[in-house]
């Protein structure tokens, strides 16, 4: 694959022909209270399942919204993650899959 072949399939991924949902989690990181054993700090991460969107950019809205509530609890956010799932299908998912 080239470049510019890789570069297309980032700027306009290829769609599913099937009805999906996004799911949006947001993975927060803080210092832990008690970190004197080693001379380098350590990051707790958490996580939690911001929500649901129909469509990539709705699920992108939740973000948006997220990153402002977490400015007014002054909350530091680590990364999002939004993964896309087929309605209606089993799917194998294990707890490192769900957001945990």
């Amino acid at each position: 694959m080239t470049f510019e072949e890789f570069k297309r399939l980032a700027l306009e991924p290829p769609r599913r022909d099937e009805e999906t949902v996004f799911e949006v989690t947001e993975y927060d990181w803080h210092i832990p209270r008690h970190d004197t054993e080693t001379e380098y700090p350590k990051l707790d991460i958490s996580s939690f399942r911001v929500g649901f969107g129909r469509s990539l950019e709705e699920a992108e809205e939740l973000m948006r919204q997220a990153i402002e509530k977490a400015e007014e609890h002054d909350n530091d956010i680590y990364c999002f993650h939004i993964k896309e799932f087929p309605v209606g299908s089993i799917i194998n998912v294990s707890p490192f899959d769900l957001g945990m």
